[in-house]
Parts: C-alpha cells; structure tokens; sequence
C-alpha cells in the first residue's frame, strides 16, 4: 500500500524519460540492421556465388528477425507513455480528493485516514478519498502488467533471435514463462507449509505427458521430435525459478506419497521425463524450412544449481575451498546426490537424457563409486585426520554404502540409456565434432569451488566403474556397453560411435602401451583388476559378452593393431584374448560367446559346403585361430574361476560342456531362420552381425540369460591342450560330414581334406599358445608380465 507522501512523491514523468530512452536506443539498433544489410548488398558488385547467396540469405533471415524484435522493443514506449499519462491522471484526482478535505477542515494521515469533528464530513471525504485510491491501485497494477508483459515479450523475443526461431513466436514462450513463475513460486511457498493439497493442486497444473510413447520411439531411433514452445518455457522457467533445494524437498514429499498415492507416482515420473526433455538436443519446439530443429533442448536449460548438483564431483573439488566449509556440507552434498538420483531415476525408462547431460550423470555415477572405494588420498585424509576427531561416532557412516551404491547404479543406469553419453564416457570424445570432451561440462554451474580445467579422462573413469564391486552385480555399469554390439555393423553415425567406443574397450579394460606392457595400478595390472570386478559383477562380464557375441570378425584375421578401418572395426590378438577373457567371466556371458562361436562356424561350413569360399587356405587357419581363442578364453575364465574361488574355500568350476551343449542347442535353432542370401555372404560381420541378431529378434536371448547352471563343486585340473585340440577338431570335422550329408554331395571326407589338415595344425598351435595350463601361466596371463604405470603410456 503506497502512502499519502509517497503517492505526492511520486515522479509520473520518469516513465517518459525511460520511453524517450528505449526509442532512441531501439532506432540505433534498426539502424545497424540496415547497415549491415546494406554492406551485404553493396559487396555484391565483388562477391557472387554459393558463399554470397548463403550469407545473404542469412543476414536477411537475420534481419528480418531483428526487425521484429525492433518492433516488440517499439511497442515498449507507448506502453509507458500511457502507463505514464494514466497514472498521472489518477494521481491528480486522489490528490485532489485529499486537498478538498483539508480545504473541508479535515485531517488526512500518511495512511489516507481521514479525521475530524464532524462525523458527516468525515465519512464523505473518505468514501471519496478511498474510491479514488482504489482507481490509482488499479490503474499502477494494471500499467505495471502491461510493462511486465512486454518487457517479457522483448525478453524472450531476444532469446529467440538467432536461433532459426521465429521471433513472432515470443508471446506464446512468454506466457510459458510467466505461467511457470507463478507456479514454482507457489509451490516453494507450499513445501515450505508441508501444504500437500496445495502441492497436488499446483503439479496437476504442470503440462502433463509432453512426450507420446511414438515420440520416444522415435527419439531412440535417431529421430528429432517436437513439444510447444510455452511447454519447453514453461519447465524451463520453473525449475530455475523452483531451485535445486525446493526440487529436492518436492521429491522427498512425493516418496512419502507415492506407497499409497498413483497420482504421486506421475507426478514422479512427469519431473524426472520434464528434465529429461528439456536437456534433449533431440527436442526442440519445431522444424525451420531447412530441416533444423528449431529452439533444441540442452544440458544449459537446466538451471545452474542443477548442474552444479550433476557436475560437482568430489574428486575434482578445491580442498582448499571445500574443506573449511565443515562435514555437515560435506555430507548434505553426498545426500543431495542421492536425492537427486532418486528423483531423475523415476519416469520412462526409455526417455534418454540429453548427451551432455547424460554424460555428466555417469561421471557422477563414477565419482560415488570413488568415493565408496577411498580412491582419493585427499578425501581420505580430510575425512579421517580431520573431520572424524570433530564429529560423533558413526557420522560418516550415514549416508550408507548401500544407499550411495544405489545412487550410483542409477546415475549410471540413466547415462546408458543415450548411447552418445556413453560413447563419450568411453572414448572422452564429444560425440559430433570428435573433439576431447573438457573436464568441465556445466557451463560455468560449479564456480571455483571445483577443478574446471584440461580435458575428460576416460581411463580414470573407467577404474571406477569397471573395478567398483556394485550391488546390481554391475547390471547398471554394464548398460554404458552391452549396446555397442547391436550397432558396430550399421553404416549411420551411431554405427560409427560403435565402431570407436568397440576399438576403444582394451584401452579402458585391459590397458598396455605399444610393445605390449601392461598397465598398472597400485601395483596389479588394471586388466587383472578389471577380472577381479568382472568375477564379482558377473553382469559387467554378460554386457561385455553381449557386445564381442555380434563381432567375432574384428577377432578374425590376427590383426596386428586394434583400430578403426572404414565401417570396419579389429583387434589384436592380445585384445581379444583379454576382452574375451572378461567376457566369459559369468556363466551368461560363456554362452553368448559360445553360441556365436558356433553360428559363426556354422555360416562358415555352410558356404565351403556350398562351393562360395573363395580361399581355402585362409578360411580353415582363421576359423581355427578364432575358435582356439574363445574356446581358450571360456577354459581360461573357468581355471581362473576356479583357483580365485579356491583361494576362498569355494572350489567351484562351471564344466564348459554344458556351455556347449546348450550353445549348440540354441545355434542349431537360431540357424534354422537364416535365409540363403545370409549364408551365402562371405565370412564375417555381416554373417555373424545378423543371425546373432536373430537371437534378440526370435527371444533367444530370454533364453541365453534364463540359462541357470547348477555349479559343479568339483575341484577340476587345468585343462590339457591336447584334449582340448583334440575335440575342437572332431567338432569341426563332424559339422562338416553333417553339412556334407544334408546336401546330399558324397563329399566326406576326402573332400574336405584341404580345410580340415590346416585347421587342425592351426588349431591345436594357436591353442597351445592361448590355453592356460598351470597358475603360473595364470598369473602371467593376468598381470602380462612386464608392467609400467599409466602416466608412463
């Protein structure tokens, strides 16, 4: 309520001064406008062709956009004026009002009272005196609306300018706006109250189910997809607007509702799809004339306390910053992490995250991981030198590992959902522009209290991840690669990221330098840390196991290098030996292995058979070469199962013939569907690539993963190689004579003489190298003899 000396106070005039001023400054931007448009058309005398033609076009676009952000800005001094004239006018007449009651020898207060001896009087000049206030409220409330609105119309019209969307859609972006304001400031006020029907009346207002279940399909294909552009304000606006802490405190209340409430559960699930939508590059607000995604979503349209929450990693924090600000900061930072995993693990769990922000949810999965596994001297140190002798027994052992695991499993469950935020965190190579990701992807959100220089270190990451003993069994982890597979024989950009996070997997799993010399940490070799992890997370292994099944061409062949050739992907020999090692670490994983080593055979029988191959000598050395490598990993993860197991008292040795026979079982039925074009096709990914993928297609999979063996308690010696050799090559002989016998040729076995000699010395001399006979070769195998440490590489 403005008082009596106020309203005398007040200088109406001012508004026209600022209208004066916004014209003047609005005529010098149309005229930069024409200037610049002039000089494109003046140098057109001494530039011609595409380039010119792009450029004008786009200065013209440019211009035409800029002039109607001039005109919004024009608009902006009537509005004043008449905010002025009417004001003034107001104010003249309550001011007027007051004067004839003092002439009327009355008292008027600072407060608009109206006092005196004659009752009469009184009451006449206040009823004047009131109705003449409540005009000039109106009136300031009403120009200060109209003020507010076109300065939120110029607002968003700016923020429109340059960005392929049309500036004329300003208004419909500015009532999202405003819409989203008033909400979240409605609703930080109701959490503040714990008022829970206020809250349910406010988030029933929220624009519900943004995004169709075809809308997502299409997103997970490649596709891009539209919302309206006052919806994608609006969740803009009121997250900013609602804060961090008040999405936070909304979240703990929607748990406490949500065991007895569906409608909690939505709600839930609209916030954690909301944010997602909004950090989708995916998503925009419509199609320009050339295709462009209009206004797309980014990881900087979430407001910057929110990314200081994603971003800020423990390990990356400024002690010297942090430290002084006490354990009870440091551990509502843990709790907020949680908090926040929980919330953005609701909604549709096939909606992605935008890449940016998913790769941040990962490396925040990473940096909890890290945390729980003491891998940072300097956390440690703060902790117990100096922090636990000032806190109570058992402060840091809140929040517990097990909820912080969860938290973790989760952040990295949602990041491998976008397989671009995967590649990213595998490689450190943005996605599009195949440049070095920088260590600071928030955009200025985590100030100087964190490290934001040099680049992204996808080794570190993957220490953490890949060596973290997680409660799921690494099923979450698993997700950032079990997906490379599916994709590395597709010729599109996700074929190509397949291919580069495929070639990259030795380098974070079982790093060596070029001469072969492995990697250390903490005096084990990362690859034999990574084993350590992938026998305790048998989910990791089963991932892994899912993106070697379909590739088993980049295994053949000896490459001397792993690397990208092409739409072709390859690794080396002691690549393969170690990726498939890991592979077959879970019992699950020795049967996608399996299983694709014998379609693999099978498609190569079938086309000897048929007369299609073109090198009889090469076909039978690769095929033995790559059947000794798996058939050698699968034996060497069961001796390594077995003494690891033993060191425990827990003798157990899964016998690799049950493998084989529930293999066989599924090849032989997956191979019924592959047609003759497919096997007719020369050796390698495409063969491979498409009838495992009739695993997935025909629900073999289901079947694969529900495969459930009882373990044998058996204590079982090394393996011989010459049992071994001996019964690969009577499986290769006897799929041949079967082969040879349902074509009905009479071929066997005379005929086949010159595949089965050279597969057989291949075999058993490949074998011999790759088997792993005794614990000495074990530990060899394991630690690659000679080590060197990683910043040495």
């Amino acid at each position: 309520m403005a008082l009596l000396s106020q309203v005398k106070a007040w200088n109406t005039g001012r508004l026209n001064d600022l209208a004066t001023t916004v014209t003047t400054a609005n005529e010098s931007m149309k005229e930069q406008l024409d200037k610049t448009k002039k000089h494109f058309s003046d140098v057109h005398a001494d530039w011609s062709g595409k380039a010119y033609d792009a450029a004008y076009n786009r200065v013209g676009q440019d211009y035409n956009q800029g002039t109607k952000l001039a005109g919004e800005v024009g608009e902006l001094p009537t509005v004043l004026r008449q905010a002025a004239s009417s004001l003034d006018s107001h104010r003249t007449v309550l001011l007027g009002k007051v004067n004839d009651a003092i002439a009327a020898g009355l008292t008027v207060s600072d407060r608009w009272e109206v006092s005196g001896t004659n009752a009469d009087k009184v009451h006449a000049h206040q009823d004047l005196i009131n109705t003449a206030y409540h005009a000039l409220n109106a009136a300031a409330t009403d120009a200060a609306k109209k003020i507010t609105d076109q300065a939120e119309f110029i607002r968003a019209a700016g923020d429109l300018l340059g960005s392929s969307f049309d500036v004329s859609d300003d208004r419909t972006a500015a009532a999202g706006a405003r819409l989203a304001d008033e909400d979240a400031k409605a609703l930080a006020d109701a959490l503040r109250r714990n008022d829970s029907k206020a809250i349910d009346e406010i988030l029933s207002r929220m624009p519900q189910g943004v995004l169709s279940a075809q809308d997502i399909e299409d997103m997970n294909n490649g596709k891009n997809v539209t919302v309206p552009a006052e919806v994608q304000n609006y969740y803009k606006e009121f997250y900013k607007d609602l804060g961090a802490d008040n999405l936070l405190s909304l979240n703990d209340h929607l748990n406490s509702e949500s065991k007895t409430s569906p409608a909690a559960v939505a709600q839930q699930n609209a916030i954690a799809d909301s944010i997602k939508m909004l950090s989708s590059e995916k998503v925009g607000t419509g199609i320009d004339k050339t295709g462009k995604l209009i206004s797309p979503g980014d990881y900087t349209r979430l407001p910057s306390d929110v990314r200081k929450l994603v971003s800020s990693r423990l390990e990356d924090a400024d002690w010297g910053k942090i430290a002084p600000q006490g354990p009870n900061v440091f551990k509502k930072h843990l709790t907020d992490e949680i908090k926040f995993a929980d919330l953005i693990s609701h909604g549709d769990q096939s909606l992605q995250p935008g890449t940016t922000f998913g790769t941040e949810l990962g490396r925040q999965g990473a940096s909890l991981a890290a945390y729980m596994d003491g891998k940072d001297p300097q956390i440690n140190q703060w902790i117990n030198q100096n922090w636990k002798p000032i806190t109570p027994d058992g402060f840091f052992d809140q929040p517990d590992h097990h909820t912080l695991d969860s938290a973790a499993e989760k952040y990295l469950g949602v990041a491998g959902t976008n397989h671009e935020s995967a590649y990213q965190l595998l490689t450190g190579l943005n996605s599009h522009t195949g440049k070095p990701l920088p260590a600071d992807l928030s955009f200025g959100a985590i100030g100087d209290d964190y490290k934001h220089d040099g680049n992204y270190d996808p080794s570190k990451f993957g220490s953490e991840v890949f060596q973290h003993t997680w409660d799921d069994k690494g099923k979450s982890a698993a997700s950032l690669v079990d997906w490379i597979g599916e994709h590395t024989h597709d010729k599109d950009h996700l074929g190509d990221m397949s291919r580069e996070a495929y070639a990259k997997l030795p380098d974070i799993l079982a790093p060596h330098d070029k001469d072969g010399n492995m990697l250390t940490q903490g005096g084990k070799s990362i690859f034999q840390l990574t084993a350590d992890s992938f026998l305790a997370n048998p989910e990791l292994a089963t991932g892994l196991s899912k993106t070697l099944a379909p590739n088993l061409d980049s295994m053949a062949g000896l490459a001397l290098t792993t690397g990208v050739d092409g739409t072709n992907a390859h690794l080396s020999g002691p690549d393969v030996d170690h990726l498939l090692f890991l592979g077959a670490q879970s019992d699950t994983g020795k049967l996608y292995l399996e299983t694709s080593r014998q379609l693999y055979d099978q498609a190569v029988v079938n086309q000897i058979i048929s007369g299609h191959d073109p090198d009889s000598v090469r076909t039978p050395e690769t095929l033995a070469n790559l059947d000794s490598r798996v058939n050698a990993a699968i034996l060497n993860a069961g001796s390594y199962q077995h003494v690891h197991h033993a060191m425990d008292g827990l003798a157990h040795q899964q016998d690799t013939h049950d493998v084989k026979q529930e293999a066989s079982k599924i090849a032989k039925e997956v191979f019924k569907g592959a047609t003759k074009e497919l096997v007719n096709k020369f050796p390698g990914g495409e063969i491979v690539h498409g009838i495992v993928g009739n695993i997935r297609d025909d629900g073999w999979d289901s079947s694969i993963e529900q495969w459930n063996p009882k373990p044998d308690s058996t204590i079982v010696a090394f393996p011989r190689a010459h049992d071994v050799g001996d019964a690969a090559v009577v499986d290769f002989d006897s799929r041949l004579q079967a082969a040879d016998s349902a074509a009905g040729l009479g071929r066997w076995p005379d005929g086949y003489k010159d595949y089965r000699v050279p597969y057989d010395s291949t075999y058993k001399q490949d074998l011999s190298d790759g088997l792993i006979t005794s614990k000495e070769k074990l530990e060899n195998f394991l630690s690659g003899g000679s080590k060197i440490e990683p910043s040495t590489k």
